[in-house]
């Protein structure tokens, strides 16, 4: 039988996976513009991609950084965190390439899970939870942090 300090130490580890990070792929990265960059990530040991928006971004870069995440996902990176904290709107052009280009591929590409760090301004929300409501079938999750959208894949995987 454990004792309470191996039940402990087990605790902790599971925690701390949360913060550690080994050497899979994360040296992987793309900046496309100070507003919309990517890279690849470990938390425990679930790699996933990672995509940041921000501001009102160029709808040629969100194309850019988004098939960049397509090629990614299509090598088997099948979570997702789009870091849309500080995305204040989404033009119509951007909405529409989610919509009809890269979500149906994101779909055949057999995407887990897409979780999105909520947009604190509520243009930046609204223009996100539109796209989301198109596609119920993907399994998508607004969380308020990145660490809590790194507790969400750990979830599902």
């Amino acid at each position: 039988m454990k004792s309470f300090t191996d039940i402990i130490r087990r605790q902790f580890k599971m925690l701390m996976s949360v913060f550690a990070f080994s050497d899979h792929e994360i040296n992987e990265a793309i900046t496309i513009s100070n507003n919309c960059y990517g890279n690849i990530d470990v938390v425990g040991d679930v790699q996933y991609l990672c995509i940041s928006i921000k501001g009102i971004i160029e709808p040629k870069d969100f194309v850019e950084i988004m098939e960049w995440g397509l090629d990614k996902v299509s090598k088997g990176n099948n979570n997702i965190i789009i870091n849309s904290s500080d995305l204040r709107a989404m033009p119509g052009e951007s909405i529409k390439y989610m919509e009809e280009e890269w979500l149906p591929n994101a779909l055949k590409e057999n995407v887990k899970l897409l979780v999105f760090i909520r947009p604190k301004d509520l243009f930046g929300y609204i223009s996100l939870e539109s796209i989301s409501k198109k596609f119920p079938i993907i399994n998508y999750k607004f969380v308020p942090s990145l660490l809590d959208a790194q507790l969400e894949i750990l979830k599902v995987n």
